[in-house]
């Protein structure tokens, strides 16, 4: 297997960009690392400080080449051991990188799946013509020239008397409908794409009712996404459900998924919907995936689980709107704000319910015309029980915090084992913020449910 380390050079040929890479190639298959950073910066000791700024220019330029990336995944001594599967990189291989419209997308998602600190030992393979070799596509991605025609064309020829048998490609029917959508339809025809792609959205999402939504506007509100909570590390267990440092439990979207099991749908014009449960198949997507300031909305426990930032729709349908800035977005952030914003809130929800608004963007860019009646979208039916369940979780768990504030063992178990365990971990004065806050919260539900005071329209 040949080897090579590098770095590249900005377009003008002379700014070098400090980020090592490890070329290899091992028959028709190709790898790419990109080493940690690592140090205090302007130190002797810092190690790859423009780490994704390197990232960021070895994906141009694997595109100007035409390549695939076929996996991606981390790559640290740590975890190297661990079965691939455990540490790939969540996004939907192959990637024929000259089909996407935004690479900044890609490298941002090779960076979160990292986990908290974006700057690890990943690599990535991917395929690219057979007639390149090593040396020349080293030199490509250092200084940015694409490989030239005639050299691949000399190989060619070199090459022709040689019968060799092309591999055989295959089609993912799990994802052609997106591929379709996305690169296909909305290359050829930006119109009727965005009539098809609002239509899958009207029909096919289902939306948490209003109704119940102002009773319990957000349904777990002690949880929060971290996607590195189901990173596993040499030595060390699986960390889904452990508390971070400020007392919120940590998800991998698990809970969020669960939250409708128990709920059947209620459509008016879906017969394969109305009165059934959802299957598989179906993604809780987050409506906003960022909020106002850049950070991810799924990482704040007041929007995690704000019903407005939640919708289930098909896998290749909710695929469209992880877009950012894309129609499909857009169209259920417009949609979501029609069903939610203006909805009456009673005056001790109405804070809470405020703070989750304030935080989201809410400028679309979507036409009132596109946007159809609320009684076309379907709902999902809520048992009567389960505001009560999520109220006596919350209570659980501000229980817990509070005997933690006030230096107390824990009595019994606080939902899940590893947040049981955790819990101690947290500092008092943080416990105890955080139990007040979830009190409060359950005894604004609480009064919702059982006061007729006049409620207050959501601003």
């Amino acid at each position: 297997m040949a080897r090579n380390h590098f770095r590249l050079y900005e377009a003008n040929g002379r700014s070098e960009v400090k980020s090592d890479f490890m070329l290899q190639k091992s028959g028709s298959k190709w790898k790419i690392t990109i080493e940690s950073r690592g140090g205090r910066l302007g130190t002797p000791e810092e190690r790859n400080p423009e780490y994704r700024s390197g990232l960021n220019l070895v994906i141009k330029r694997l595109t100007n080449e035409k390549a695939t990336i076929t996996d991606a995944y981390l790559d640290t001594s740590r975890v190297k051991t661990q079965p691939k599967a455990a540490r790939r990189a969540p996004l939907d291989f192959p990637i024929p990188l000259t089909e996407l419209t935004n690479l900044q997308e890609l490298v941002r998602d090779l960076i979160r799946f990292q986990g908290n600190n974006g700057t690890r030992r990943i690599t990535i393979e991917f395929s690219i013509s057979d007639n390149i070799l090593l040396h020349d596509l080293r030199e490509a991605l250092i200084h940015g020239k694409k490989i030239m025609n005639s050299q691949m064309n000399k190989t060619k020829e070199n090459k022709k008397s040689k019968r060799t048998k092309k591999p055989i490609k295959h089609v993912d029917g799990n994802n052609i409908l997106y591929h379709y959508l996305q690169k296909s339809l909305r290359a050829h025809d930006e119109e009727l794409f965005q009539k098809l792609t609002s239509r899958l959205i009207i029909d096919l999402g289902i939306w948490f009712p209003p109704l119940i939504y102002r009773q319990l506007p957000i349904a777990l509100p002690f949880v929060i996404r971290d996607a590195s909570c189901r990173i596993r590390k040499e030595g060390d267990q699986d960390q889904w459900s452990s508390p971070n440092q400020d007392g919120f439990l940590r998800d991998d979207n698990t809970l969020i998924k669960n939250l409708i099991k128990s709920f059947s749908i209620d459509s008016q014009k879906i017969n394969q919907y109305d009165k059934h449960r959802l299957g598989k198949g179906f993604i809780a997507a987050h409506v906003w995936r960022e909020m106002n300031n850049g950070q991810l909305a799924s990482r704040n426990a007041s929007t995690n689980s704000f019903w407005p930032n939640l919708i289930w729709l098909p896998r290749n349908v909710a695929k469209l709107t992880d877009i950012d800035g894309s129609f499909a977005q857009r169209f259920v952030q417009a949609l979501s704000l029609k069903i939610y914003r203006d909805l009456m809130i009673h005056p001790d929800l109405a804070p809470f319910v405020e703070e989750s608004w304030s935080l989201l963007p809410v400028e679309h860019g979507i036409s009132n015309h596109l946007l159809p009646d609320l009684n076309e979208l379907n709902y999902f039916e809520v048992p009567i029980d389960f505001i009560e369940k999520k109220l006596n979780q919350i209570a659980t768990v501000s229980k817990g915090l509070k005997r933690i504030s006030q230096n107390l063992e824990l009595e019994s178990k606080i939902l899940h084992t590893r947040y049981t365990e955790g819990l101690p971990k947290v500092k008092q004065k943080t416990a105890l913020n955080l139990s007040n806050h979830l009190t409060k919260y359950a005894n604004a539900v609480y009064s919702t449910i059982n006061s007729d005071a006049p409620t207050t329209k959501s601003q």
